[in-house]
């Protein structure tokens, strides 16, 4: 790599632009000498690093001035580099996949701005000229097939959640963010929303449950490309607070995401360091009639360590609240704390990220991340009582009669990235990490016949991901090899004295490509798969050894062949065909004392998509439909002969079909719309074993028919916005079963929030769930129920620096 001065960055303002960053590597005078320079080809050779950084080398190199928008390029990082480039291929080949272009003025230095098509449209890959207005709207890059795409060039269907509307959306985690997205069905307490009627396990929503399943949820939640352990007290790393983006993966992501991925994916970016010193602060309170009052506050630094070659990013929140019930039906509750204690819900969460891009080796990027939660939380969170306990669903009481289990847990997490870029289309990923999510029994607070003595899920993984080819290439793509293993210890105590405990570990192997050839610059065929091989062995002893070292191995292959072909710059049609794949294992049934097996669960999936992005970037359109032909499909069903007991099921057949739409519209400068449909339709095709009341034609729960949502944005001035968001959930059966009593679905919700730009404070106002809609979001024959969050009003304080 060329030696160069580094400048430090300056601020003037450029054709209206304030705040405008001047890279300067030569005088304003030296046009005449910049032209001279504009075809030269010379050596370069970078990794990726903070784009800002990248600019100001490519401004040394070739001598010339690039103005950039301090906004545009804050938080970007380039793409690499390396061979014999003139300055505009260099240039594109480093804007590649943020979504910003270069043009040159007429004085001729070059202005960054963002553009409206795609970046990895061939057609638009060389730099403009010096004519023409630069657009005015920023790309969406989607991380989660692995490679950096926009959202034309994903053959998946996917929402995408960005800080804006994460911010607006004012919830506590991701799963509560994504309510009333297309075909996704958040129901409330310690469990993943469900995707195209799918619960989280097969087990029912609950993630305790993987505990007796010895299965792993259906939805993976990957953070910065970190799978995250399933951990029972689900308060662990679903935080919103400095999150970059959120990515909702629906239908199976089993090729590039391995076991457990048959449902979707939840894939998490948050805020990389900088080499720029900045931070941000926010406070936040909220009030309702049942949780009452609650807060965060957190705060996040970022700064250099070493110039331009380490940097570090430190976020630290504190969240309180209260969960949704008011007190205990009488009688039910034996503990010792005031209620008001029992309801407290307290998290405390510290993330950290290292950035390394060695002078001494140019070509190595290293990101480091370490995170801590700790807190106190109730294992099956927002569950109310019901009419038939006695009383309505209106008064709040606690919905497991007897049973509170409150447990105080902590986790940490900690994850090696890696990544050796031999050429500009040449890479070596390297992946590994480690998480151990520990928990047990807070005993003044809880009132169970069980308790927890110290107990852990943990999850190691190691993957390599080796990466070749430009992707304005004839091929381009990636081939990887992954292994996982994870491990869950219960250690728990019944009815005072009779030990009640779990052990299962689980080892992965998987072998996986995704390859892109291009034969022509509108046509791109996609071929991949997976083989996965899982080996398991588990224990589960209650009074007796109800599972004994269960051996259980299996080896599956997961193809996916996909054609994308754009129309033109603006639309492209896709179809892709994959398979998905959930494991199988042996479980215990502890109220009859015995344990049962179930198979693993697979699914074809085909998907046709629509995708339009207009010139100028104010309209654009994602529409996919959808086909899942499953079998040996699992659900955890009630045991006809014993109703107060549930077994793991395989259904010989199944299928759905749905349709799922976004679009965004830009109406003006100040206003903006968005809206999103998902429609569904489930059924079960062969019955159930005999022994489980699964009828055929039954629809498959938590799966409802049709999902709204439509948005507006108004900023009437550029210190004070306006927003609103209205969706509607359709109706739909908690289970399988289709039993009556077990509705739920069926309601409107609409949320309003006004911004106030102060100047170093920004100030935020919001209303969730304006006409205080009550409906069930999962419910259980009248007994019990999750419902929707009641009226919340709350204010957001922010502060950048």
């Amino acid at each position: 790599m060329k030696t160069s001065t580094r400048h430090t960055w300056g601020r003037t303002a450029l054709i209206g632009v304030v705040t405008a960053i001047a890279i300067t590597g030569a005088s304003p005078g030296a046009h005449t000498q910049e032209d001279a320079v504009i075809g030269t080809v010379r050596s370069v050779r970078m990794a990726p690093q903070p784009l800002g950084d990248a600019l100001i080398l490519l401004s040394d190199i070739y001598q010339v001035s690039i103005f950039a928008d301090e906004a545009l390029v804050r938080g970007k990082r380039s793409g690499p580099l390396s061979g014999d480039h003139a300055l505009k291929d260099a240039l594109a080949r480093v804007l590649d996949g943020t979504g910003l272009t270069a043009s040159r003025s007429r004085n001729g230095a070059y202005v960054i701005s963002r553009r409206a098509v795609p970046p990895d449209d061939p057609s638009s890959r060389p730099v403009s000229g010096d004519t023409g207005q630069p657009p005015v709207t920023e790309l969406i890059i989607v991380y989660g097939e692995r490679q950096r795409r926009s959202l034309n060039e994903t053959l998946s269907s996917v929402s995408i959640l960005g800080a804006d509307a994460i911010e607006e959306a004012a919830q506590n985690s991701v799963y509560e963010a994504v309510t009333g997205l297309p075909n996704v069905a958040y129901v409330a307490g310690n469990g993943f929303p469900a995707i195209r009627g799918q619960a989280s396990t097969p087990v029912g929503t609950s993630l305790g449950n993987s505990v007796l399943s010895g299965v792993q949820p259906r939805t993976l939640l990957i953070i910065d490309d970190f799978a995250r352990a399933a951990s029972w007290p689900n308060t662990a790393y679903t935080s919103l607070f400095d999150v970059e983006q959120v990515e909702v993966f629906r239908g199976p992501q089993s090729t590039l995401r391995g076991r457990n991925a048959i449902s979707g994916a939840f894939i998490i970016h948050t805020q990389d360091p900088s080499f720029e010193a900045e931070g941000r602060a926010v406070v936040e309170g909220t009030y309702n009639e049942f949780t009452e009052f609650g807060y965060r506050l957190g705060g996040a630094v970022s700064a250099p360590l070493v110039s331009n070659q380490v940097a570090a990013r430190i976020g630290v929140q504190h969240q309180i609240d209260n969960d949704v019930y008011e007190d205990f039906l009488p009688g039910t509750y034996t503990g010792t704390a005031d209620v008001e204690d029992v309801r407290k819900i307290e998290t405390t969460a510290i993330n950290g990220k290292l950035l390394i891009t060695p002078k001494a080796v140019p070509d190595l990027e290293v990101n480091l991340t370490a995170s801590y939660v700790e807190g106190i939380t109730n294992l099956n969170p927002g569950l109310i009582a019901g009419p038939d306990a006695g009383a309505d669903f209106d008064d709040r009481f606690y919905g497991l009669v007897g049973d509170v289990r409150i447990v105080d847990f902590d986790s940490r997490f900690y994850g090696l990235d890696a990544t050796y870029y031999f050429t500009d289309t040449a890479s070596l990923q390297l992946l590994v990490s480690y998480g151990e999510d520990d928990y047990q029994t807070n005993e003044d607070r809880s009132s169970s016949s069980v308790v927890f003595n110290p107990s852990e899920d943990t999850v190691f993984t190691a993957e390599t991901v080796f990466r070749l080819g430009a992707e304005d290439g004839f091929i381009n793509g990636l081939t990887g090899l992954a292994y996982a293993q994870t491990e869950t210890r219960l250690d728990s105590v019944a009815f005072g004295a009779f030990p009640l405990t779990a052990d299962t570990v689980t080892d992965t192997y998987s072998l996986y490509s995704d390859v892109r050839i291009n034969p022509t610059d509108r046509l791109e065929l996609t071929l991949g798969g997976r083989v996965l091989h899982t080996e398991q062995i588990r224990s589960f002893f209650f009074f007796s050894p109800l599972i004994a070292d269960e051996e259980f191995d299996d080896t599956a292959i997961l193809p996916q062949v996909g054609v994308l072909y754009r129309l033109n710059d603006e639309q492209s049609l896709g179809l892709s065909v994959r398979r998905g794949y959930s494991d199988g294992a042996r479980a215990p049934n502890t109220v009859l004392a015995t344990s049962f097996a179930f198979d693993p669960e697979f699914v074809w999936t085909v998907e046709g998509t629509y995708r339009l992005v207009s010139s100028d970037g104010r309209f654009t359109l994602a529409a996919t439909a959808f086909y899942n032909d499953y079998r040996d499909q699992q659900f955890n069903v009630q045991v006809t002969a014993s109703p107060i007991s549930f077994e793991t099921i395989n259904l010989p057949a199944s299928r759905s079909y749905g349709f799922e739409l976004e679009t965004t519209l830009e109406v003006r400068d100040d206003l903006s719309l968005t809206a999103g449909l998902g429609l569904l339709d489930t059924k079960v095709t062969e019955t159930a074993p005999v022994g489980f009341t699964v009828e055929e034609g039954n629809e498959f729960g938590l799966d409802p028919d049709i999902s709204l949502n439509i948005g507006v944005d108004w900023r009437p001035t550029d210190r004070i916005g306006f927003d609103g968001r209205l969706s509607y959930v359709g109706e739909y059966f908690s289970t399988v079963t289709n039993t009556p009593g077990d509705e739920a679905g069926d309601y409107f919700l609409l949320d309003l929030g006004a911004t106030a730009d102060l100047g170093p404070v920004t100030a935020r106002i919001f209303v969730q769930n304006v006409t205080d809609e009550l409906a069930f979001t999962s419910r259980f024959q009248n007994l019990n129920a999750n419902v929707t969050q009641p009226r919340t009003v709350g204010i957001t304080l922010s502060a950048d620096f």
